[in-house]
């Protein structure tokens, strides 16, 4: 197993496996890498709600990484250990990277928890051991993203229900998908383009493609909406004309097999379901 952390300033320590320590640093111990989805607070469920939303709320992940740092050629365990730690910041995210053999990478955006003070040791001179805690508020790791146009397969490999996410240019924009019917997007005339947010906790949200709200076509967009998710082990097919559908799948556990075959795919609730796994084989 790989593993790898980008910092902010989108510079690759490789922590462990190919490569480990050819920046200064070694991974010696990690801990707290598993998600959890805790209790829903409120319990109230209207008769016109699909209970299978009800998934709760996904908790932190606070992983602690216990490293070992030690000279380079070049630099002393001084200056490895302050570049390693202006890589790392309380609001701009780091990236957590795992590989397994024979599996996408999946990635954890963290930031610190606290400041890291000086190693128990100050006289080494050829390493020392320091412990960093971060946080990873979306309380999930993250697959590859994956992107189509025309008639399109989502499988959710995850253990999280999926919301995809469309973007388009032009004004004869639309996308159809089994359980959603047709969703016609507004015009987008911008040279950017726009991107429509499926997850309803974002309100439906539109923006243009730099992140920022379009408060016009966000207005067209209220009442029609993709009212359901991929859920865990399903899959669907999308229909897009003159747009693109995005999606990345999410895994409480960098254990998680991201690849593979829905098993269930056949008896989902998509018509197309058995056409499209047979189609589209191992993603």
């Amino acid at each position: 197993m790989d593993i790898q952390l980008l910092d902010y300033r989108r510079k690759t320590w490789h922590l462990a496996g190919d490569d480990e320590g050819a920046e200064g640093v070694t991974l010696g111990k990690i801990s707290n890498t598993v998600g959890n989805i805790s209790d829903q607070k409120d319990k109230h469920q209207s008769r016109f709600q699909s209970p299978s939303l009800d998934i709760g709320e996904l908790d932190p992940i606070e992983p602690t990484l216990t490293v070992q740092i030690t000279t380079t050629p070049e630099l002393t365990v001084e200056t490895v250990t302050r570049r390693f730690l202006n890589g790392l910041d309380f609001f701009k995210p780091a990236k957590l990277i795992v590989t397994e053999s024979r599996q996408p990478s999946l990635c954890l955006f963290v930031h610190l928890v606290k400041p890291v003070g000086l190693p128990e040791d100050t006289t080494a001179i050829d390493g020392t051991t320091m412990e960093v805690e971060l946080t990873a508020k979306d309380g999930c790791w993250f697959g590859p993203q994956h992107s189509g146009t025309g008639i399109v397969a989502i499988e959710n490999t995850g253990d999280i229900p999926l919301w995809p996410t469309v973007r388009w240019r032009g004004m004869a924009a639309r996308f159809t998908e089994d359980r959603n019917g047709l969703i016609v997007l507004p015009p987008a005339l911008g040279r950017s383009g726009l991107t429509y947010y499926t997850d309803p906790a974002t309100g439906g949200l539109v923006t243009d493609n730099q992140g920022y709200p379009n408060h016009t076509a966000w207005a067209t967009m209220r009442g029609v909406a993709w009212t359901r998710p991929v859920m865990p082990g399903d899959g669907t097919a999308v229909e897009c004309h003159h747009c693109q559908v995005l999606w990345r799948n999410r895994y409480l556990s960098p254990w998680a097999q991201s690849g593979g075959i829905i098993s269930n795919a056949g008896t989902s609730n998509n018509a197309n379901g058995c056409d499209w796994s047979e189609a589209t084989g191992r993603p």
